[in-house]
């Protein structure tokens, strides 16, 4: 999940996962552990881990996310495709977050170019541990999609 979605001094979660395309199931999750260089402002670092009060059952539909080691190296991603999923905003202005799970598959760039857009657009630097993705046609995340 993402380590803003947990930073309260919460001890017990509920977790929904899919079993199928129509089923979920919701299981309760304790000890929850924000990743220790976490910024609340910038959001860099922003995950975090949840433990299930039981185990889930690996399926077709219930998989491991795999996450980057600690060398990943930024500056040529080892995937030109990032899988994006989340419940949020699907239109710009909207607030409402959606019912059914969203999925769309967005072109990974390389750290370079993604600091390049950043200083040109925004004039900010970011950190170079940042996996970043770049889509023309306005597919992205939103809103409501963190912690999925």
């Amino acid at each position: 999940t993402a380590a803003h979605c947990i930073r309260s001094r919460k001890t017990t979660y509920a977790v929904k996962y899919h079993l199928s395309y129509q089923t979920t199931k919701t299981i309760l999750a304790r000890i929850p552990f924000v990743h220790p260089f976490f910024h609340p402002v910038f959001l860099w670092n922003d995950i975090g881990l949840l433990r299930l009060v039981i185990p889930v059952t690996l399926s077709a539909h219930v998989a491991y996310v795999k996450l980057p080691t600690i060398d990943y190296k930024t500056d040529e991603p080892p995937c030109k495709i990032s899988l994006v999923m989340g419940y949020g905003v699907t239109h710009t202005g909207k607030n409402a977050a959606i019912t059914n799970l969203q999925c769309a598959e967005i072109p990974t760039i390389s750290f370079q170019h993604c600091h390049d857009l950043h200083r040109k657009y925004h004039n900010i630097s970011i950190e170079p541990k940042i996996i970043c993705t770049l889509s023309s046609e306005g597919i992205d995340a939103c809103q409501g999609d963190s912690g999925g």
